[in-house]
């Protein structure tokens, strides 16, 4: 399945590319506070998508980039039409990120979902989890993130339940007689969006479809439903180089 929104990050997943390299503003051990405490936990309000939110302030610092990274970033920069100081800045702290994000998802009692360094409806990183995470994942966020972040919470399904749908959702729709391909996963906004394109002279119907969609992503739910929205998009355009 090709997972549309290269934003969103899995344990596999790395926050930013420059010039085919990873741009990497490593942390010193010594520069990573070592409060045992941490700040006053914000008041949580709902964010654009519905779910709970808290913004934590990270307070970690990232190092300076050596000679090799910063010759990455210019390249970058020249590449993208940007100043060298707005590249730094736009991946600033996205490795230190992306490590973050990666060692909460790999607790299985975290209930981490999903979480980007940029996406299209949001300004800022941020991390959603099904349940309000626990103190001490809080406090993780705050020392070892070096900027803020969007704490989300209330999402129906965690990281590998939310991807497991998805991958039996895609199966059906790219399986289904008359689909030449498809593509998609889940999105930023926690939904399922697949894209299809029919074979020359085919025709489906969309009622159908989404009703096979959606039965084989019920069974792979561990609510025995689909608790997410689910969009099928048929695109004539959609290149068969797509997997």
């Amino acid at each position: 399945m090709h997972v549309r929104s290269s934003l969103l990050l899995s344990a596999a997943a790395v926050c930013a590319v420059a010039y085919g390299a990873a741009v990497v503003l490593t942390q010193s051990p010594d520069e990573i506070p070592t409060a045992a405490q941490s700040s006053p936990v914000p008041s949580a309000s709902a964010n654009p998508h519905g779910y709970e939110s808290i913004l934590i302030e990270g307070r970690a610092v990232v190092a300076s980039p050596d000679e090799v990274m910063r010759q990455d970033l210019d390249t970058y920069a020249e590449q993208h039409g940007q100043t060298f100081d707005e590249t730094l800045q736009q991946f600033h702290g996205s490795t230190t990120f992306s490590e973050l994000s990666n060692d909460i998802e790999a607790d299985p009692h975290s209930g981490y979902v999903q979480s980007a360094w940029h996406s299209p409806d949001a300004d800022k990183p941020w991390i959603r989890f099904t349940d309000k995470p626990s103190p001490a994942i809080l406090l993780r966020i705050e020392t070892e993130a070096t900027g803020p972040v969007e704490v989300q919470w209330g999402a129906p399904l965690n990281a590998t339940s939310l991807e497991r749908v998805a991958q039996e959702i895609y199966g059906a729709v790219v399986n289904y007689p008359g689909v030449a391909t498809a593509t998609g996963g889940p999105e930023s906004d926690g939904s399922i969006k697949i894209e299809y394109r029919l074979e020359p002279g085919a025709t489906v119907n969309a009622t159908q479809l989404r009703r096979a969609a959606l039965r084989a992503g019920a069974k792979a739910s561990p609510t025995k439903d689909v608790p997410v929205e689910v969009r099928l998009v048929d695109s004539p355009e959609l290149q068969s180089s797509l997997k």
